[in-house]
């Protein structure tokens, strides 16, 4: 499909004696045909300009560069460059880690705010702040439930046990986008920052909340499992996925003291 591409970029060059524009424009639209996935976009744009450089004298540096997906494609690119690192990574996930991050609840401080509601939906930051593309909304009756929408699809989400209902998390979602006015790469260099002071001897990170959630949805699951019925249900298919994906994360509860520790504490 990519040879037939360019060979159409090819042929209409030579057949059209056109401004560097139009042939710009004439690109955008053979490179978007048939709804390619951001990173087949990026592949097109990348084996359009170096045959382009092969066939052809004459086009300027300023052109070949322009010759590139949006900054929005680019960016989930790196995003979702980023989140495969993690994945990869091991990463052991604590019992302190968890409560502090449950207690930014409260707290005044809007970029608090966006790690916790990150960590108990276990969404990314570009979810979370200024995506025009995503609409979040409540489920009747379904207090925990909250569904991310966007133009391809609908996703499911079950809010962590005793943390927030949906109508207190659409609310405090309101209030970062309200109230906040900046770059999301910005946004997600504070957030970063913020963890980093929260948890120095940590390699946390904004993309790991997502891998720090499924692996806290598995440690519940896990124990529940005898239970007639589970406290999380899997409300979206792509929590086994993500269940795979995150298999090196691991969830450290704080281990209660055994009675003979407690006993030989007293005897000393």
């Amino acid at each position: 499909m990519t040879k037939k591409l360019i060979d159409s970029i090819i042929n209409f060059i030579e057949s059209n004696d056109v401004e560097d524009n139009i042939i710009k424009e004439y690109i955008d639209k053979i490179v978007n045909k048939n709804n390619p996935t951001i990173r087949t976009v990026s592949n097109r744009y990348s084996l359009i300009k170096k045959n382009l450089i092969d066939n052809f004298d004459g086009f300027s540096n300023s052109f070949l560069s322009s010759l590139k997906p949006d900054d929005t494609i680019m960016k989930q690119i790196l995003v979702e460059d980023m989140e495969r690192r993690c994945e990869k990574c091991n990463f052991n996930f604590t019992q302190q880690i968890l409560n502090d991050i449950l207690n930014l609840k409260n707290s005044e401080d809007l970029y608090d705010l966006g790690i916790y509601l990150q960590f108990i939906s276990g969404r990314r930051s570009n979810e979370i702040y200024k995506n025009n593309d995503i609409k979040i909304s409540r489920i009747k009756n379904k207090e925990n439930i909250i569904k991310f929408s966007n133009l391809k699809n609908n996703e499911i989400i079950e809010l962590i046990p005793n943390t927030l209902n949906s109508n207190e998390y659409k609310k405090l979602y309101n209030k970062i986008n309200n109230e906040l006015d900046i770059p999301i790469q910005i946004y997600i260099n504070r957030i970063n920052v913020k963890l980093k002071n929260m948890f120095p001897k940590s390699n946390i990170s904004s993309h790991k909340l997502r891998g720090c959630y499924v692996c806290f949805i598995k440690q519940i699951k896990n124990e529940n499992e005898n239970e007639n019925e589970s406290k999380i249900k899997n409300v979206n298919d792509n929590y086994l996925t993500d269940f795979e994906c995150y298999s090196n994360y691991k969830f450290i509860p704080t281990k209660e003291e055994s009675p003979e520790k407690r006993i030989k504490k007293k005897l000393l």
